[in-house]
């Protein structure tokens, strides 16, 4: 049986995928699958975070696929109810972009700050990246489809097995 909220996520989908350009959507093929030995960088664009969340979970379920994943100490700066200026966040967020070693970028935090990123001049880089929000960070992952660019997934890296398992077949 199909619930309000599974009727309005499909509708948005099918309004999404048709305002898409055909290159973006031709596009989706060439970004590779994630791979063993794959780097993965964490970013924190919006609310700040508790400096003692455990991220050790996140980090066993990346080493579990082979992948490594990349903590820096910025994402649990905070400034005001943001996990640091806008300039920081936009800092962060471009480096993670820019850095052709990096494979894919997953958003540890949102919150408004993540489109106050994009209210502060980012812009995607050309190159295709991985990337995986949740919640309010859906702006920048509409902003990336937005820019023509695919990998955007809205997904979770916490959560159940089963939504983990998810967000790895996506992924991969």
């Amino acid at each position: 049986m199909h619930t309000r909220r599974t009727l309005l996520i499909s509708g948005a989908a099918t309004v999404v995928t048709a305002l898409l350009p055909f290159r973006a959507m031709a596009s989706q093929r060439r970004l590779a699958p994630l791979k063993p030995g794959a780097r993965i960088r964490a970013v924190n664009p919006g609310t700040w975070m508790d400096p003692n969340t455990n991220l050790q979970p996140l980090l066993d379920r990346c080493a579990e696929q082979q992948w490594h994943l990349e903590v820096p100490e910025a994402v649990t700066r905070q400034w005001r109810y943001f996990s640091g200026t806008d300039r920081e966040r936009l800092k962060d967020l471009r480096s993670a972009w820019n850095d052709p070693t990096v494979d894919a970028v997953v958003t540890l935090g949102g919150g408004w700050g993540a489109a106050r990123v994009l209210e502060a001049g980012f812009r995607f880089p050309r190159r295709p990246k991985w990337s995986l929000g949740f919640s309010d960070t859906s702006s920048l992952l509409l902003a990336q489809w937005a820019a023509g660019l695919p990998g955007a997934i809205h997904g979770s890296s916490g959560g159940s097995d089963a939504q983990w398992q998810r967000t790895v077949d996506l992924l991969s």
